[in-house]
């Protein structure tokens, strides 16, 4: 909340329409960059869990012990975290395609 105050109160001239345009513009790219920094790549995260989970089973099969189901378990949490923010990014891509085509559409069906 604070990124978000601290982008949207930077002054910025010119009529109400444009500066809400520079201000969402602004604000899109600073929380862009706060994602990554908090995050990193989701995708590649995704990918580096998928590695550490086939690792830690075979730990696991290899060494049936506490450690290894705990360390098993804490992977696959953090696993299971990644994917689901995958899913909503990939949600979210798709909706967003979805509106500017159903734009377009109903833009040609005017004409």
């Amino acid at each position: 909340m604070e990124i978000v105050t601290a982008c949207w109160n930077e002054p910025i001239e010119g009529n109400p329409m444009w500066t809400f345009h520079q201000k969402m513009k602004s604000l899109a790219s600073t929380l862009s960059g706060w994602s990554k920094m908090q995050f990193g790549d989701i995708y590649a995260k995704v990918t580096e869990f998928e590695e550490r989970v086939k690792v830690a089973e075979d730990n696991l099969i290899q060494s049936n012990t506490e450690k290894h189901r705990e360390e098993l378990h804490g992977i696959n949490a953090e696993y299971s975290r990644y994917m689901k923010l995958e899913d909503s990014i990939i949600k979210q891509k798709t909706q967003l395609q979805w509106f500017k085509e159903g734009d377009g559409n109903s833009n040609n069906s005017m004409h």
